[in-house]
This record gives C-alpha cells, sequence and structure tokens, in this order.
C-alpha cells in the first residue's frame, strides 16, 4: 500500500511529493494531472492538524522570537517587513536590522494582511491549513490531531499494515499550550476577532473552538 507523508515543523502534516511542486494556487490545475489524480485516488492520505492559535504561537515563538539559524532567516525575511509595516509612534526610527524583536501583535497583524490580500503566498508554517492542505479538494483517509498525536499516529501505522515493531517516536510535551493565554492577551478585541475570521475554516473544520477559558472573541454576536 502506497503513503505519503508530509511533514512541517508547524506540527502539520499531508501528501509531499505529491503536493510538493503544487504552488497553493495551481492546486486545482494540478489536480486534473493524471499522475495527481491516480495518487489521490489509491494513496492512503492523511492529515495531522493543530490548534490554530497554538500552531500561530509556536509559529511565532519558533520563527521570530528564538536565536537559532532558521529563525534568523525568518527574521531577515518577515521579521523586518513586518517591524517596518506594523511598528508604530517613535520605536520605528529603532527597528532592528536583524528583524528581531516583531511582538505577537503585529505578527498578528501581518498574517491577517496576508490572508486578506494573498492567502496563497502565505508561508507554511502559519498559512491555514484549508490553503496548505486543501481538505476540501482531498478526501483524506484519516485526520489526526496534534493533540492525539501518539494515538492517532500508532492508528495511522496499524491501518497501513506498517509493521508491529513501527511505532511512534515518544512525543516531548510541548510547552506552547501554556503560553497560549498570554499571547493572546496581547491582542486587542478587534485583532482577536480578526485573528478568528482569518482562520475560521481550520476551526471549524477539525473542530476547534476558538473561545475558551477566557472570552478572547464572541463569536455569537461578533464582540
Amino acid at each position: 500500500m502506497s503513503v505519503s507523508l508530509y511533514y512541517f515543523h508547524s506540527r502539520s502534516y499531508c501528501l509531499y511529493h505529491i503536493l510538493l511542486s503544487v504552488p497553493h494556487n495551481g492546486f486545482r490545475f494540478a489536480f486534473q494531472s493524471s499522475l495527481l489524480h491516480h495518487k489521490l485516488r489509491t494513496y492512503t492520505k492523511f492529515l495531522f492538524v493543530r490548534h490554530p492559535v497554538e500552531r500561530l504561537v509556536s509559529a511565532y515563538r519558533n520563527k521570530l522570537v528564538i536565536n537559532s539559524t532558521s529563525a534568523a532567516d525568518f527574521k531577515r525575511r518577515y521579521g523586518i517587513k513586518i517591524l517596518k509595516k506594523f511598528r508604530k509612534g517613535d520605536a520605528v526610527q529603532n527597528i532592528s536590522k536583524t528583524g528581531h524583536g516583531v511582538t505577537f501583535a503585529e505578527f498578528v497583524s501581518y498574517l491577517i494582511e496576508k490572508r486578506h490580500e494573498s492567502p496563497q503566498s502565505m508561508n507554511e508554517h502559519w498559512a491555514p491549513y484549508v490553503e496548505l492542505c486543501h481538505p476540501c479538494f482531498i478526501k483524506y483517509n484519516i485526520i489526526g490531531k496534534y493533540e492525539t498525536l501518539e494515538e492517532d499516529a500508532e492508528y495511522v501505522l496499524r491501518k497501513i499494515g506498517a509493521p508491529p515493531s513501527l511505532h511512534f517516536p515518544p512525543l516531548v510535551t510541548s510547552k506552547t499550550t501554556a503560553l497560549v493565554e498570554a499571547h493572546m492577551n496581547t491582542l486587542t478585541p478587534e485583532l482577536r476577532k480578526k485573528l478568528y475570521n482569518a482562520y475560521q475554516l481550520d476551526f471549524k473544520l477539525f473542530g476547534y473552538d476558538y473561545v475558551k477559558e477566557k472570552d478572547y472573541v464572541t463569536q455569537e454576536n461578533g464582540s
């Protein structure tokens, strides 16, 4: 049985060598190709998702906050642009040439703008799953969640007939969950509402709640 896997550091998984060379905005056309169509019909297709806000907090910290080679590259590619676009007041004169210092609110403002203006060009670490993995076009056999990754991965392995000795590596507990509330508290109510709207389909398609213990945004009355 053929299986294909797409791994992203942001904890999302979807088809790799089927989709790797297909740009977001070219997927519908590529979907018609005979090879792609054959793979989509015959492969066991699975997708792993993560709570949208937790995923964004993780991406923000990993790519725009910590000091690492990968983060340094993202700060140069994205941080400088974000700071120039969204930094306000006198602080704009002191923008770091390395792109360091982007706040979570500035990052979210950037995501909201990109989602509205050019969703296909969003980086894979924070692009909505609906744009990245095309769940409305691909009929995934299995959709698992990062929150139950070990159990769901075990199910996938047994489903595809993997050797009984093959198991998903032990998962290191993420520290991001505990940081979500603090990051969300830096956003204005308006920004929280816009963030939900930008990732609304991901919340709804994969059964995630936006409002938890804290009233980040009231979806019913739009306040």
